[in-house]
């Protein structure tokens, strides 16, 4: 009869081998997913293409907002940020406006 020792000691290497055999499982699935890697930022990099300018820099929207009204550059930030959340919803640059 075997004690609860070797039973305890069967039933992990048993464990050990199960997990050592799903990592290498996930190990080959990985090394697929790598090779497949270099083919997204090509892909990527046309989706961005057309992506809208950046909100912040020279000609963004922020700074046809402030040149529109020279006055908004002497505002607070906070009020700066208010301003334009506002102008940006009036021409329906905000995707709560697009929604309604």
């Amino acid at each position: 009869m075997l004690e609860t020792g070797q039973i305890l000691l069967t039933l992990a290497l048993c464990l050990l081998s199960v997990i050592l055999w799903q990592m290498r499982r996930i190990l080959a699935r990985l090394k697929r997913i790598e090779q497949l890697m270099p083919e997204i930022p090509s892909n990527h990099e046309a989706s961005t293409e057309d992506a809208p300018p950046p909100e912040t820099g020279a000609g963004s929207l922020f700074e046809s907002f402030l040149s529109e009204e020279p006055s908004r550059r002497s505002l607070p930030k906070s009020e700066q940020f208010a301003a334009y959340r506002k102008w940006r919803n009036d021409k329906g640059l905000n995707w709560s406006a697009a929604s309604d």
